[in-house]
């Protein structure tokens, strides 16, 4: 029992020690020598639980799937959504199974339909909360929730992408926040966002009239900081 438990645990660092030195070196320059160093192991305790690079990566990426909801259940489903994506976009900035598992998917190290399952996985609970939120009158009954739940999920990887490309501007969980200001009017049903606390902002680009408010279709949102 004891060993088994010791076991257990090596494995554990060396998933977690995977994921730094795939978030900080991505998949070509990752090495399994600094994996193991990293966890504190030799090459031949990590070959025992993982036969190659390949394999940890994979783990890595089985992780994040595997992890589930970062925030809620929610009785709103059309809340959840929001939190969770805003919880999403605060773990791509510190928490390195995240980190690894968006720039694993991101770079071609890896084939490409093992890259694809957490790409399916998130948009498909995307989906569900978007149907599930329909089903409580929060979403527009012709809203490809499919579709919103693929843009949502693709303004991780872009928010991320232009965190790296400009490290002096906004964070990640800021971006994440435009984007749904000005996706979620489109997809909401009217009244929704008044219920959740997310008013309509004014109206912006050419020709909008300074001191103007919009309709729930047009405008930005406003969203309440406290818990997001």
């Amino acid at each position: 029992m004891v060993q088994q438990e010791r076991a257990v645990r090596t494995r554990r660092s060396i998933l977690a020690a995977g994921a730094q030195e795939f978030a900080e070196r991505g998949y070509e320059a990752a090495t399994c020598a600094g994996i193991a160093e990293r966890a504190g192991v030799t090459r031949g305790a990590l070959y025992f639980h993982f036969p190659s690079k390949r394999d940890v990566a994979a783990a890595v990426l089985q992780e994040w799937i595997d992890r589930g909801p970062v925030a809620g259940p929610f009785p709103c489903k059309l809340e959840e959504l929001t939190r969770r994506a805003l919880a999403t976009a605060r773990l791509l900035e510190d928490d390195a199974v995240v980190r690894a598992g968006f720039r694993l998917c991101l770079e071609q190290g890896l084939e490409t339909a093992e890259r694809k399952r957490p790409y399916l996985a998130w948009t498909g609970r995307y989906a569900e909360l978007l149907e599930a939120a329909r089903a409580q009158g929060d979403v527009r009954a012709e809203t490809a929730t499919d579709e919103i739940a693929e843009l949502i999920v693709g303004c991780f990887a872009g928010a991320r992408l232009v965190s790296q490309l400009v490290p002096e501007g906004d964070d990640v969980e800021h971006r994440v926040r435009s984007v749904l200001r000005h996706l979620l009017p489109h997809a909401a049903a009217p009244g929704a966002l008044d219920r959740l606390g997310l008013t309509p902002g004014p109206p912006t680009g050419p020709g909008a009239t300074p001191g103007a408010t919009s309709g729930v279709t047009s405008g930005a949102l406003h969203f309440p900081t406290a818990g997001m």
